[in-house]
């Protein structure tokens, strides 16, 4: 959570925890407006099978299992 503010910690605290419970070790999450670090991806890449991101605030990567696409449109 770099340069997170304690509204923004609180914030993804609350919306983590409401979707916990629905993450199935194995599966594949996909996270529409995942954010510059995909933190939510990145703290359930251990259990999920493949984590995709997309926001327009990152660059295309993979990291192990977690993929991030830049989603910003071209016009």
């Amino acid at each position: 959570m770099k340069n997170w503010n304690i509204l923004d910690k609180l914030i993804a605290k609350l919306r983590y925890g409401q979707v916990n419970k629905y993450v199935v070790e194995g599966q594949t999450i996909v996270d529409i407006g995942c954010g510059r670090e995909a933190e939510f991806l990145m703290s359930h890449k251990e259990k999920i099978g493949k984590g995709i991101g997309f926001d327009f605030r990152i660059e295309d990567r993979e990291e192990e299992n977690i993929c991030l696409k830049n989603n910003k449109g071209g016009g």
